[in-house]
C-alpha cells in the first residue's frame, strides 16, 4: 500500500513591514543550512485582518555578543540580553513568548510558493504605525 502524505500549506504572509506576535522561541525542529549543529527559530504570527501568517528565521545557538541571534534579539528588545539567561548560561526563551515585534517580511523563490522569511526586527511601533 502506498501512502501520499501532503505537508500543511501555510499561508504566505504579504512582504514588507508588519507587526508580529512571538510564538515560538526555542530549539528548531528542521535544520537550515548554517555553519552549526544547534539551531534555535524565532516564530512569529503576523494577523492582517482575520488571517494570520506564520514567519520565522532560525540561528545558531549562539548568543554571544556580536553573533547573528544576539544581534537579531538586540534589535528587537532594545536591552541587556543577559536579563535573559540564567546564572548556568541558559537562555529563557519562554520570556519571548508573545512579546510583539515590527518585522521585514520578505520572499525568496517561486511566485506561487515563495520561501518567507524575517529579514530585519525592530521594537513595537518603530516601523509599523499603531
Amino acid at each position: 500500500m502506498k501512502l501520499i502524505v501532503k505537508k500543511r500549506e501555510l499561508p504566505v504572509c504579504p512582504k514588507g513591514a508588519k507587526r508580529g506576535r512571538c510564538v515560538h522561541a526555542g530549539p528548531a525542529k528542521h535544520k537550515m543550512n548554517l555553519p552549526c549543529e544547534e539551531q534555535i527559530q524565532l516564530t512569529f504570527i503576523v494577523e492582517i485582518g482575520d488571517q494570520e501568517y506564520p514567519v520565522y528565521r532560525k540561528f545558531c545557538a549562539d548568543l554571544t555578543e556580536g553573533s547573528q541571534l544576539y544581534q537579531f534579539l538586540r534589535d528587537w528588545l532594545q536591552e541587556d540580553l543577559s536579563k535573559y539567561v540564567d546564572e548556568d548560561g541558559v537562555v529563557d526563551f519562554d520570556r519571548l513568548y508573545d512579546k510583539e515585534a515590527d518585522i521585514v517580511v520578505y520572499h525568496h523563490g517561486m511566485q506561487d510558493k515563495p520561501f518567507v522569511g524575517i529579514m530585519s526586527i525592530a521594537p513595537p511601533g518603530a516601523l509599523v504605525e499603531d
